[in-house]
């Protein structure tokens, strides 16, 4: 390659490098890198979060109230003027009221003169019912006595039974035994009767045997030495002494037990006698007994027929249907006579501000007559009463915002003539129709206020501001933290690593939506730190373009974009 080549070849990769570096330095003008903006931050607090809705409205005096005497009568005292505050239960003025008095003193007397007449008829009533009732428990008390003995004649009959019974049971069962005692008795002495006999015979053999050799007992009663056949001789004489006493004592014996079984048969058919005279005297005196009991029922009976006959009542019950109704009649004119007395005053029903009072003269004609008006501006009458139930605000509200109020919530209130005044008030109504103006639908609620505002007139403009929904001492972060893209939400928690702040997207649920913050139910903690969304400038702080590129180069007119070109251009 000659020199001349390599130095245009040179110079062309030295217009290269120099055509690059203004291009790029060119671009880079042009398109500017943004500055790092430090990050805005806030941190998760605990505190009240609310949500409200605000409209304007209109005070109004809703319930101005018409006063009158409720009769007809002379004005006699008026106690208040236009303009004066009054309390509940106030005597604003007052009628003569003498004839009223006396109507209620006669009323009173006439009643007075029923009642003693009533008194005196129930006096009598109550004594008739006293005796009747006395001649009423005689008859039930004999009829109870009656059923008490019939109970008691009857357990009577059954031990009476029972007994009879029992004797005679007890009467065979004695002849039997006694029956079977006679062949016992009978077989004890036909024993002992046995043994004296072979007593005897053993006796007389031994003796018919010895006797001839000698061998007596008179002979044996006389010899002072042992015989052998004497001694045998001598316990057969005894043997038949014994069995002979034996049989003597079984005779007595039986003659005995059969005496002593003839006693207790006597004794049990005495018994049995008793028994059965007993029970046929108890039949007896059992019957007189009945019968007495029904002679008492029969007598009370007709005690009581007798009461009732000469006693039947109609009388004493017109005269005491009579005297009640007088009684009633009395009471109704009493109440008449004391409503028409209390009628005379003209009493405050609760605490308000006389707005008007249509006749002041002392002995005019006060007429009862009142006359409502309608809406809010009160009525007309002898005295007018305003203010009575406290100044309310109407206000409109949008569709939306009117589904989130109902009666009862709290609210405050701003007033245009009172800049420096503000009120506390309660949502009383809510009205169910709609409001069409200019084509806005709105919905009217009224908000009744709970305490004096200095100033305040009906008429006056209002702004309600109403709180319909309070979550305190809530997880709560301001709304600009919070990003809600379809059903997600999220808040960029910032933490600090390596000493760069880091964002990370987190997942949070939100309760109450406030004005200004918002609840957070989970997600975030007390503490935690979140990133606030960063404010990107709309417009770019370029002021030219450099002017080796046709621009008007740097410093020149604002917003100057790509403009026409300078004459030279690279050449080559």
């Amino acid at each position: 390659m000659n020199k001349s080549r390599l130095r245009i070849l040179i110079l062309n990769l030295v217009i290269v490098v120099a055509i690059a570096s203004v291009g790029f330095w060119g671009y880079s003008t042009l398109h500017p890198k943004a500055a790092k903006a430090t990050l805005s931050t806030v941190t998760v607090t605990r505190g009240d979060v609310s949500s409200t809705v605000s409209s304007s409205g209109t005070v109004i005096s809703p319930s101005d109230i018409a006063l009158a005497p409720t009769v007809s009568g002379t004005l006699a005292k008026l106690n208040v003027k236009v303009g004066q505050s009054v309390t509940a239960g106030q005597v604003l003025a007052q009628m003569d009221t003498t004839s009223l008095s006396s109507a209620v003193a006669q009323a009173e007397s006439s009643l007075a003169q029923a009642q003693a007449n009533l008194a005196a008829i129930n006096t009598t009533v109550a004594t008739s019912s006293l005796q009747l009732q006395n001649d009423q428990n005689a008859v039930t008390s004999a009829q109870n006595n009656l059923a008490y003995q019939q109970t008691l004649i009857a357990a009577a009959q059954t031990t009476d039974a029972n007994n009879v019974a029992s004797a005679l049971n007890k009467l065979n069962n004695d002849k039997t035994t006694t029956s079977q005692n006679v062949g016992l008795y009978q077989s004890s002495v036909d024993t002992a009767k046995n043994s004296l006999a072979n007593a005897q015979l053993t006796y007389n053999n031994y003796e018919g045997l010895y006797g001839s050799a000698g061998i007596t007992p008179a002979f044996c009663a006389s010899i002072n030495t042992i015989n052998a056949n004497c001694t045998t001789l001598t316990q057969d004489q005894n043997a038949v002494t014994a069995a002979q006493t034996a049989y003597n004592n079984s005779l007595i014996t039986q003659q005995q037990s059969l005496a002593k079984d003839a006693q207790t048969i006597a004794a049990d058919e005495q018994s049995y006698a008793d028994a059965q005279s007993t029970a046929a005297l108890n039949v007896k005196k059992n019957a007189q007994t009945l019968a007495s009991a029904q002679a008492a029922i029969d007598s009370a009976q007709y005690a009581l027929k007798l009461y009732q006959t000469q006693n039947n009542g109609s009388a004493i019950t017109t005269s005491t249907t009579v005297d009640q109704a007088q009684v009633t009649v009395a009471q109704a004119n009493l109440v008449i006579a004391q409503k028409n007395l209390a009628g005379a005053s003209v009493i405050a029903p609760v605490s308000g501000k006389i707005a008007s009072i249509s006749n002041t003269l002392i002995g005019a004609n006060i007429s009862p007559n009142v006359t409502p008006t309608n809406g809010a501006t009160g009525a007309t009458g002898f005295i007018v009463l305003t203010n009575v139930g406290g100044l309310q605000v109407t206000a409109g509200f949008s569709e939306s915002d009117v589904a989130k109020i109902s009666v009862g919530q709290s609210a405050s209130m701003a007033f245009t003539a009172l800049p420096n005044a503000l009120g506390d008030a309660k949502v009383s109504a809510v009205a169910l129709l709609p409001t069409t103006s200019s084509g806005a639908t709105t919905y009217t609620v009224t908000f009744q206020l709970t305490g004096k505002v200095a100033g305040l007139k009906p008429g006056m403009t209002a702004t309600a501001t109403v709180i319909v929904a309070d979550s305190p001492n809530a997880i709560s972060v301001t709304s600009r933290a919070v990003t809600t893209r379809g059903t997600r939400t999220t808040v960029n928690v910032v933490t600090t690593v390596a000493g760069k702040q880091v964002e990370t997207p987190t997942t949070v649920l939100v309760g109450i939506v406030g004005d200004s913050s918002d609840e957070i139910l989970s997600g975030l903690k007390v503490g935690q730190v979140v990133a606030l969304p960063a404010v990107v400038s709309s417009s770019s702080s370029l002021t030219g373009v450099p002017s080796v590129l046709g621009g008007a180069g740097i410093g020149g007119a604002t917003g100057g974009g790509r403009g026409g070109g300078g004459g030279g251009g690279f050449g080559g």
